[in-house]
């Protein structure tokens, strides 16, 4: 794991890879890692689980969040839980479905 997040071990997925941002192969351990290395109009997804801290959205680039997805990232009937707050201070998120609860 490198210290954004990002990771390139193909190993155990389902415990490493909890989010992704769509059309490529990168993978992330936390939803900030994989919007520190998201360039403008990026989807970031993310699987069904709850991840504990802020997102602080703080560059000058549009993303869109994305979760529920199942290990795959194939299917997304299940729910994402945002425990922490977003804090935005610059750039712009939208969030669609799949994230249940921000908390």
């Amino acid at each position: 794991q490198t210290g954004n997040g990002s990771t390139t071990e193909s190993h155990s997925p389902a415990i490493i890879n909890l989010v992704k941002i769509a059309g490529t192969s990168l993978y992330y351990f936390l939803i900030q890692g994989a919007y520190d290395s998201a360039i403008d109009s990026d989807t970031i997804l993310c699987r069904n689980v709850t991840f504990i801290g802020d997102l602080i959205i703080d560059r000058n680039i549009s993303i869109t969040l994305e979760g529920g997805f199942d290990a795959g990232f194939s299917d997304s009937t299940g729910s994402t839980i945002v425990q922490g707050n977003i804090i935005i201070s610059n750039g712009k998120i939208t969030i669609l479905s799949g994230i249940t609860e921000i908390l």
